[in-house]
């Protein structure tokens, strides 16, 4: 190829197929470099070997041909005979690399001719020590395995082949193609363009991949996610790049088909640590390692604590103690937000039924989340568990929680009311914020509306937040709910909600969430 064909020269040689690329530099040594320079990292990392012609050069001008990539140079004068020779040193040059090379460096997909995976490291640790901005993608359709299982390996070949030319229309000379393992590709772009811009290719590929499939007649049809990442300065290796974009796509694949996930070293740290955390979570349920705490509702008019709310906590040998917000964040990701929810409620009616005076008198509530909810038998089987724990449902609040949207909420009031014949009561927690709306205190048997913390942290001083305030305890005292404050740590604050007509608060005003012993405590002192 001439030293002038542009700047997509490593593009051109992958879609040769070609071992060997010929940089023509004569009368051009300077753009004859820099041909070389756009051609050494993927030759390299290919298994390849890149020839420079060259006129008569002295010993400096060699050191600038090899230190820009070249592996071999041919200088005038030579003929015809003299230049296949050259070429034929090449090619063994490359056997012998391809010979040699461990992971198979080098090997070009059968069906596709698309490079492999080591390929993809040589390319991105040669990028990494340049200090080249580049992008990487990780595409997986998702099925493919079902649909070759069902249709046989000819034609989960051909849907293969059909894929990564998909890919390969959308991307063109945005970035090279690679093949990762079965219906997954790699896609890399260099120079890395913005972020925006990446996502918008991430979201291409995605769309071309979806688009139905026909193979004899039968059409077939993938969802697609995307993960990707940048290389960044910290970066060590391609290994490490490519361990990053894999976080990506594992996040992509939790969502639904077509999302695109695009993560940072301290991002992708995150979302392994939250796996992790996931993880040992359902071990620490299993050992019974989840404590529960709780923290007292007291009434304004009289002071008196008059119940208490059981929240979750966990020592993690790592991380520390873990509150209610993280434990239940992590299980939700982790696939097992119902194991724990359960857990908590059980956990905390068997402790609470075992009370003496003066705990005795205290009403217990309990988070239920809207997969809680969506159970079948939900309600009988809440109040199966207090029967079960000797808990009297009578003194037992269940507060829906904002884990997520309560889709149905015709069957959600029915099991609700279940629990009210029963003599439960019903709280909506963290009104204000979230999912809770005006729509849940329409449709669902409450008795109790608990203020969310944001809306409290600022109400002496912002006078909005005062003046929302106001409004919802107006609307919960028209429809005849109990108000009841979250998040209460002053005074001041607590003074405003009294003056509004606030019923109850809960907060570190009167007390962290504590153990049994220490609520005990706690009550003995307020008399």
């Amino acid at each position: 190829m001439p030293a002038r064909s542009g700047d997509t020269l490593d593009r051109q040689f992958l879609a040769s197929g070609a071992t060997v690329a010929l940089v023509d530099g004569r009368g051009v040594f300077e753009a004859g470099l820099t041909a070389v320079k756009a051609l050494a990292g993927v030759v390299e990392a290919d298994g390849g070997a890149l020839l420079l012609l060259i006129d008569d050069v002295d010993l400096d001008a060699l050191d600038r041909v090899f230190a820009a990539g070249a592996t071999h140079y041919l200088h005038e004068p030579f003929d015809a005979l003299e230049l296949t020779r050259m070429l034929g040193f090449a090619a063994r040059h490359v056997g012998r690399l391809r010979h040699g090379a461990r992971g198979g460096a080098g090997r070009r997909h059968p069906e596709n001719g698309l490079p492999d995976i080591a390929f993809v490291r040589r390319w991105l640790d040669r990028r990494i020590a340049d200090r080249t901005q580049t992008s990487v993608l990780f595409v997986a359709p998702n099925r493919f395995e079902v649909v070759a299982t069902v249709h046989g390996a000819e034609i989960a070949e051909r849907l293969n082949a059909m894929i990564a030319d998909r890919i390969c229309q959308v991307v063109q000379r945005r970035g090279i193609v690679a093949h990762l393992e079965g219906a997954d590709y790699v896609v890399l772009i260099d120079p890395e363009p913005s972020l925006e811009r990446t996502k918008l290719l991430a979201l291409e590929i995605t769309e071309a991949v979806v688009k139905p499939f026909v193979v004899d007649d039968v059409p077939m049809v993938f969802g697609c996610h995307v993960g990707g990442t940048h290389v960044e300065p910290g970066d060590d290796g391609g290994l490490n790049v490519l361990r990053r974009a894999g976080i990506a796509l594992a996040a992509a694949r939790l969502e639904q088909s077509g999302s695109v996930r695009m993560l940072s070293g301290a991002q992708a740290v995150a979302v392994t640590r939250e796996t992790r955390l996931g993880t040992d979570l359902s071990r620490a349920i299993d050992r019974d390692e989840v404590e529960v705490l709780f923290q007292p509702q007291v009434d304004l008019a009289t002071c008196a604590i008059v119940g208490v709310e059981a929240l979750a906590r966990w020592r993690h040998p790592e991380h520390g103690e873990l509150g209610a917000s993280t434990l239940f964040a992590s299980a939700e990701r982790a696939g097992f937000l119902l194991p724990l929810s359960v857990h908590v409620q059980a956990k905390a009616m068997r402790l609470a039924a075992g009370w003496r005076a003066p705990l005795d008198r205290l009403r217990l509530s309990v988070n239920v989340t809207s997969a809680d909810i969506a159970r079948p038998a939900f309600a009988t089987g809440l109040l199966a568990m207090a029967a079960d724990a000797g808990f009297p449902a009578n003194r037992l609040t269940a507060e829906v929680t904002e884990s997520g949207l309560i889709k149905d909420l015709p069957a959600a009031a029915t099991a609700l009311a279940v629990l009210r014949e029963a003599g439960c009561r019903i709280a909506i927690d963290d009104f204000g914020t979230g999912y809770a709306s005006l729509g849940y205190v329409k449709a669902l048997p409450l008795d109790y509306l608990k203020i969310d913390k944001l809306l409290i942290d600022d109400i002496a001083r912002v006078e909005r937040d005062h003046l929302l305030v106001r409004g919802i305890i107006g609307m919960a005292q028209a429809l005849g709910l109990t108000v009841v404050a979250e998040g209460v740590e002053d005074e001041a604050q607590r003074a405003l909600l009294a003056a509004e007509g606030c019923d109850l608060y809960q907060g570190f005003l009167c007390s962290e969430p504590v153990n049994p012993a220490a609520l005990k405590a706690l009550l003995d002192r307020n008399g």
